[in-house]
C-alpha cells in the first residue's frame, strides 16, 4: 500500500444497533485502508455504521448470516437492514472482487445494494469485467490520503445522500 499514514485508530466501534439506520460494509485486504476508510467515517459520516472484512469470503459471509443475528442487524426494534453500500476491493485473497461482486448481483436479497468497486487497479480489462458483473461503478483509489479521504467523502455523500435507494430493510 503506498500510502504513508499511520490512522489514529484501529477499529470503527461507533455502531450503536438501537440508532443505526444505514451501514456501510468496505472490504479490503488492506487494513491501512480500512482504517483510513473508519477515520472518515468517525469525522464526516458519524451517525453511519461501518463494517468491515478483509476478504471476499469473510464479506460473503457477512452478507449471508441469518438476517438479525448479523452485525447490520436492529433486533431491538424488530428487523433487520442490509448494508447501505458496498465499498469492494477488486484484488482479495480468498474470494475475488469480481466473485464476490457477482454473488451479490445474483443473491435476490443482496442485488439491489449498490457495489463500488475500489482499487488500485486500472487495467482496462479489470475495469470493463467489472462493469460486466453489474458495478455500480469504478473508482481507482487515489495514491495520496488527503485524496483518499476526499474521494471517500464523495462516494458516500453521491450513494447516501444523493441517491435515493430502496429500503432493503425487513
Amino acid at each position: 500500500m503506498p500510502l504513508t499514514h499511520t490512522p489514529t485508530i484501529s477499529t470503527y466501534e461507533a455502531c450503536s444497533l438501537t440508532t443505526v439506520q444505514r451501514s456501510i460494509l468496505m472490504v479490503d485486504d488492506q487494513s491501512g485502508y480500512l482504517e483510513l476508510m473508519a477515520e472518515v467515517m468517525e469525522e464526516h459520516f458519524p451517525n453511519l455504521c461501518l463494517q468491515t472484512a478483509q476478504d471476499g469470503e469473510q464479506a460473503w459471509q457477512l452478507l449471508n448470516q441469518p438476517l438479525c443475528d448479523r452485525p447490520f442487524s436492529n433486533s431491538s426494534l424488530g428487523h433487520c437492514i442490509y448494508p447501505s453500500l458496498i465499498i469492494s476491493d477488486l484484488n482479495l485473497p480468498k474470494i475475488s472482487g469480481i466473485e464476490l461482486l457477482q454473488r451479490i448481483k445474483q443473491d435476490p436479497h443482496l442485488q439491489a445494494i449498490p457495489v463500488i468497486i475500489f482499487s488500485t487497479s486500472q487495467v482496462e480489462d479489470d475495469i470493463l469485467s467489472c462493469y460486466r458483473a453489474q458495478a455500480n461503478c469504478f473508482i481507482t483509489k487515489p495514491n495520496d490520503v488527503d485524496d483518499f479521504f476526499t474521494v471517500v467523502q464523495h462516494i458516500i455523500t453521491f450513494w447516501l445522500n444523493l441517491v435515493t435507494l430502496p429500503n432493503l430493510g425487513s
